[in-house]
């Protein structure tokens, strides 16, 4: 069975065998999938505790302090890590000593020693609650586990564990619901009383088990006991495998064994949803013997996986549990196995959509089809990638995952069609990782996942459109790299493969690109290794592959080498350039909620192949999945800037209070036009409040912390009030897709907040936790949540608070706005709209309950502002600010009433005596809107959301009031209020083009960070490489103030000159080699006389071009032979290519009968005697070198054979003969340029 995200691929729910394990699977299910209750609020509709336990006793999980024996600290204790272990026992026996001397009863559960340093202990709370508070433990955790345990069940090490030696068989290790080894196709007798024994003794070690092919386990799971059985023994009436929700462990090892007959299974049982059964697993399958030694993990571990839109960034401080468990997983592959998973199974249709094990960076990721004989269809519950955060291209590849026909469990030797689930393509994907490792024993796990992915088969693969009755929906899986990868796993494919290829710095298999946005163009730079796994020179011809018939496909080249050669078992390096020119996107981005479908996310995604042929060896071709998001950033262009003291528009109540209290609305106005060709959505939006920097504490971490918000209400006839609130969000780091980056705090919602009446936000001093806990639905205007719903739309979700509660319908006040949400993809801005009419409710009934100084609470993955030290935010939205009226004593101030009065403390006068009483009415406002143009070019509708079409121009308006206008001209000394607005939001959904509104920010441009170019290293002087692009954080200038440019960092021998504008020039073309530097930073800054811009960096990407002949680097020594004598010598390794290039040879005037090979072999069988002066010629494609050899053949009957002389003398000091006569400095150059040959602009 599979599910729509309402229940996602993780919901195991009653069919489960244990309901106490079934409720930590929906938790599971609830924590990692988007469908998330979103807050508690919104699932229960009613403010709710955490989850009541026990009285006095529960299980706590303590991580210790000393570090784990997997740790990358003790990495040079090789594979004996037992001296380390060791030292963590001792410290866990020490901890257990001084918890059981506050509770004697105390039960040790569980328990790791190498991925994690922890104890599971069930003791009392009061206990727990002293213990933590020990130096030694660095996290103690109460987990949702039932405190049943008893004296009988402490855990102990396993006396009888027995695993058989696997000898040169590759190992590897299924983390499941156990495996019948006793089936036939997995080596076992083939009977059902064979199982019924096995059965009978799965509590027990015994003679039945382990078997031949099934080597060793554990049973983590028991069925009715809470010890480690030795019996992994597959439950034949799993209701779990029958109905679907979870994978047989027995049919996945034997997709292994389809693949890799010889390899050897290594089985775990284990509930591998729940971290609490998980992680102790993880310390017996990296040692499965116990021994501390680790060289007997197994080559290849095969896990389930659970969730979507898994997100990882590595290094994140601010993680969950969820980015945990990746972490702690990611130790395994370290320690040298390679983790295969399935990519998940779900029906809800976006990209970054992976369960979350599938986005460890180390692990093949496997998608599922379904293969129908020569053509594979993607499954309709295989998901697409890449991995949020990281964008890692996942999955890599896909395997067989539906209509797989398996050994059922228990039955001896029959065979069944099972539910379809994406493990089966993992585990046929383990095999054929299995088949490679054996065929290629020299490659590390990272490098034989590279292999299964490089020779996986993107050709049959066709896409699956849908409608899956049973929740209603359509899919549409489409047969590009973010569904599939590089294709269908290959295995007769893989074990042909003569090299094996990767980005070099990731070992990925793929090129990630990303978001890649560009106001004209931008270049990005990535290096691929190939790896040569033969003793030939191997040489590939690169092409490249774009998927699809897409208008932006036109905006992405390459430039990347026509043909790489690599020397006998060597590896080279070579870099690919990609670039988006924005002038040629023409696609309309993802700009509000219904853009969101599959069919846009296509668009979106330029992908494709770099493919490598070997046209000589006829080897297996190698593939290289690749993508990116290109983006348009391109400035709107401006005109007609121009100031006045009154607004464009109908102000309303803002207006009003501004004519009332004589502070006039000064207003900024400046028309933009749309020069590109793709649609652009401008917003204005009143800022709420900002956050000037991160939070130190949060500043190394992942999700989502606020940067700014914005709310107002305005006319929009869409609306029954004709009044529609506005909120926008905008957050420090941009998001890949609209949610949370973790789910542990309020599911998949990106931001949620609420607004609370004037009245109780004065009631409870702006304690924002008092108002969260007190406050009743009569006290708030409104509760929102802006998510994405089981559609992949991203939507402003709301509580109708008209609405009466049922606790037996919990979502039945649970709404969506009508009104689409302004998103994009990539972007860090989210704007939500509501019609004011659906928030009424009880004492709030019109427009006007708006209309004070209310309180604002908002709250995202791993934030809130303000945050429960500080007080709510104040701000009204219907004059986008505040209003008071205040009574102010002056009595002994100087400067009141006039402010020239500096000198004399003013004084109650006998004529006045409230002289010195000021009755205040303070407006503290801001406000901007956008106005379509007639004809005339007069302004025809004002708002503050305006989609402007290619060639459209539009008017943009700010304006603040008099207190918080600092460009008021005065003759006194002007200070802005302190509790002014910080201005008005102007920015656009969809890229980086964002800017503020007030004239506390400068009109001075700035030079855009991340800016690269690309030049060729035979360009000659005066080449302009490009123009810095600039930028100013205020709106309303028509003409920039740009500063003159200056570049204020020396280069050796001076390559470029930059203008004062902003041009860069090639200055000597001699100090631009490719093979000294393939790249330059500039440091530049613009100088506005008094002062100075941020000092910017700007990449400068050299490029190799083909102008350096090979290099001989030894003597060629006289050939000697006999006529009919068999000839074979090499002449590989006698001449290089410092830039890297590929060198081939030739000859023209060798003796009759003999030939000499593209990689330098001289053979064959000399037919006339005599004495010859050979040319042999080294090329690398475009240059040659010629050298000289003397070729004596004797006649045969001279009676002694003759020997090519061995001792040669060679050029250069540092000669090594060890591998064709090459030198260690030579293959140094070889590792650093590649051998490559010229280059190709696609």
């Amino acid at each position: 069975m599979i599910f729509k995200s309402s229940t996602l691929a993780m919901l195991i729910g009653a069919a489960l065998a244990n309901t106490a394990h079934a409720e930590q699977a929906q938790d599971t299910n609830n924590k990692l999938s988007t469908y998330q209750h979103g807050s508690t609020q919104a699932q229960t509709d009613q403010q709710s505790s955490f989850a009541q336990t026990h009285e006095t006793t529960g299980v706590y999980l303590f991580i210790l302090s000393e570090k784990s024996a997997l740790d990358s600290t003790y990495q040079v204790h090789g594979n004996d890590r037992s001296k380390v272990v060791a030292v963590i026992e001792q410290q866990q026996q020490d901890i257990m000593a001084a918890i059981r001397n506050l509770d004697a009863n105390a039960v040790l559960t569980r328990k790791s020693r190498l991925t994690e340093n922890a104890i599971y202990v069930q003791m009392t709370h009061e206990a727990a609650k002293t213990i933590r508070e020990d130096s030694r433990v660095v996290l103690a955790e109460l987990l949702n586990e039932e405190p049943n345990y008893t004296a009988e069940d402490e855990f102990t090490r396993f006396p009888f564990l027995n695993v058989k030696d696997a000898g040169d068989a590759v190992t590897v290790a299924i983390i499941a619901n156990g495996v019948d080894y006793t089936h036939a196709a997995l080596g076992g007798e083939g009977t059902a009383e064979a199982y019924n024994l096995a059965w009978e003794n799965r509590h027990n070690a015994w003679d039945g088990f382990p078997t031949d092919t099934v080597i060793g386990g554990l049973d983590f799971a028991p069925e009715g006991y809470h010890t480690i059985d030795y019996n992994p023994l597959e439950n034949a009436n799993d209701v779990n495998v029958a109905s679907g929700n979870l994978p047989s462990g027995t049919v996945i090892a034997s997709q292994i064994l389809s693949q890799a007959p010889d390899a050897k299974i290594l089985s775990y049982k284990t509930y591998d949803w729940s971290h609490v059964y998980f992680y102790p697993v993880l310390d017996v399958i990296i040692d499965p013997n116990q021994d501390g030694d680790i060289s007997d993990r197994p080559d290849v571990i095969v896990m389930n996986s659970w969730g979507n839109s898994a997100f990882y960034v590595e290094g994140d401080t601010q993680g969950s549990q969820a980015t945990r468990d990746i972490g702690l997983v990611r130790r395994l592959s370290a320690t040298g196995s390679l983790l295969v998973v399935g990519a998940g199974q779900t029906y809800y249709d976006q990209y970054f959509n992976l369960a979350w094990r599938g986005a460890v960076p180390e692990a093949l990721t496997v998608g599922s089809v379904a293969i129908d004989g020569e053509t594979a269809q993607l499954s309709g519950f295989t998901p697409a990638g890449p991995v949020r955060g990281g964008h890692l291209l996942k999955p890599e590849v896909v395997g067989p995952g539906e209509n797989v026909e398996g050994p059922i469990a228990g039955s001896g030797t029959d065979n069944l069609v099972v539910s379809p689930h994406s493990s089966y393509a993992a585990g046929y994907a383990a095999g054929t990782a299995a088949k490679i490792l054996a065929q290629y024993p020299q490659l590390s796990p990272i490098e034989a996942k590279a292999l299964v992915a490089n020779t996986a088969n993107a050709s049959n693969i066709v896409g699956n459109q849908a409608y899956i009755e049973e929740f209603d929906i359509y899919t549409n899986k489409l047969a590009e790299v973010p569904f599939m990868g590089t294709g269908l796993v290959d295995g007769e494919n893989a074990v042909n493969a003569s090299a094996v290829v990767f980005e070099s710095s990731s070992y990925q298999p793929g090129l990630a690109f990303g978001f890649v946005e560009a106001s004209t163009t931008t270049s990005e730079t990535r290096y691929i290794t190939v790896k040569n796994l033969t003793k030939k020179v191997q040489t590939y011809r690169i092409n490249q592959v774009v998927n699809g018939d897409k208008a932006n496909n036109a905006a992405v080249s390459f430039v990347y080498p026509e043909t790489v050669s690599i020397p006998s078992n060597r590896s080279v390096t070579f870099p690919v350039t990609m670039t988006v020119d924005a002038t040629k996107l023409t696609t309309d981005a993802f700009l509000s909620t219904e853009d969101f479908n599959i069919e846009n996310w296509s668009k979106a995604s330029v992908n494709g192949y770099f493919t490598f042929t070997d046209d000589k060896f006829k080897s297996a071709d190698l593939s290289m999945a690749w993508q990116v998001f290109p983006k348009s950033n391109a400035e709107l262009t401006k005109a007609n800037s121009t100031v006045q003291s009154r607004l464009p528009y109908d102000g309303g109540k803002l207006e009003e209070l501004s004519n009332a209290s004589y502070e006039w609305l000064e207003s900024s106005m400046i028309d933009v036009t749309n020069n590109t060709a793709q649609t652009r959505v401008l917003h204005t939006m009143p800022s709420i409040t900002s956050i000037p920097v991160k939070e130190p504490s949060k500043a190394g971490g992942q999700g989502h912390l606020y940067q700014r918000m914005g709310a107002t209400i305005s006319a929009d006839d869409r609306c029954e009030s004709n009044a529609m609130l506005s909120i926008a969000v905008q957050m420090f780091d941009k998001f890949d897709v609209p949610m949370a980056e973790h789910f542990d705090k309020a599911g998949h919602v990106l931001s949620y907040f609420t607004i609370y009446s004037e009245e109780i936000a004065d009631q409870y001093a702006d304690d924002p936790f008092a108002l969260d806990q007190s406050s009743t639905d009569a006290d708030k205007l409104g509760y929102f949540e802006m998510i994405t719903d089981n559609q992949g739309e991203p939507k402003l979700r709301y509580l109708d608070l008209a609405m009466e509660w049922r606790w037996w319908d919990p979502m039945y006040r649970v709404k969506h706005s009508d009104i689409p949400l302004d998103v994009s993809i990539g972007d860090d801005t989210v704007v939500g709209h509501i019609c004011v009419d659906k928030l009424y409710h009880d004492d709030f009934q019109s427009v006007d309950a708006f209309d004070g100084n209310l309180g604002w609470q908002f709250a995202s993955d791993r934030d809130a502002q303000s945050p429960v030290s500080g007080d709510v935010i104040r701000y009204n939205p219907v004059i986008n600010g505040q209003y008071r009226e205040e009574i102010i004593d002056h009595t002994g101030e100087t400067g009141y009433p006039n402010w020239w009065d500096t000198w004399t403390p003013c004084e109650a006068k006998s004529w006045n005596p409230n002289y010195c009483i000021e009755q205040a009415n303070t407006l503290l406002a801001t406000t901007g809107k956008i106005a379509t143009l007639d004809d005339d070019g007069e302004a025809v509708s004002w708002s503050n959301r305006q989609e402007i079409a290619p060639g459209q121009t539009v008017r943009v308006s700010a304006a603040a009031s008099l207190q918080c206008n600092p460009n008021v001209v005065s003759t006194g000394i002007w200070v802005t209020h302190e509790d002014c607005p910080e201005g008005v939001m102007i920015f656009e959904t969809g890229n980086d083009q964002f800017h503020m509104s007030g004239m506390t920010f400068g009109y001075d441009a700035t030079i855009i960070e991340g800016q690269s170019f690309v030049v060729y290293e035979n360009a000659e002087n005066g080449t302009v490489v490009g123009q810095l692009d600039m930028d100013s954080m205020n709106f309303f200038q028509a003409d920039r103030s740009d500063g003159e440019i200056h570049l204020v960092n020396a280069i050796p021998g001076t390559p470029f000159t930059v203008a004062t504008d902003g041009t860069i020039t090639i200055a000597n073309r001699d100090a631009i080699n490719y093979e000294d530097n393939t790249s330059f930073t500039l440091k530049l800054q613009a100088d506005y006389e008094n002062r100075d811009s941020k000092l910017v960096e700007v990449t400068v990407i050299v490029n190799n071009v083909n102008d350096v002949a090979p290099m001989q680097v030894k003597l060629l020594d006289t050939i000697s032979t006999t006529v009919g004598e068999a000839l074979n010598v090499d002449l590989n390794g006698s001449f290089i290519d410092v830039e890297g290039d590929g060198v081939s040879y030739f000859s023209t005037n060798l003796p009759q009968g003999l030939t000499i090979t593209a990689s330098g072999v001289i053979s064959g069988t000399a037919e006339v005697a005599g004495n010859y002066d050979v040319s042999v010629v080294a090329t690398d494609g475009v240059n040659d070198t010629a050298a000289q050899v003397t070729v004596e053949v004797a006649q045969s009957n001279q009676g002694s054979e003759q020997k090519q002389e061995q001792n040669q003398d060679e050029i250069s000091e540092k000669a090594d003969d060890s591998s064709a006569g090459s030198t260690g400095i030579v293959f140094a150059m070889l590792t650093l340029f590649g051998l490559i040959s010229r280059r190709v602009y696609k």
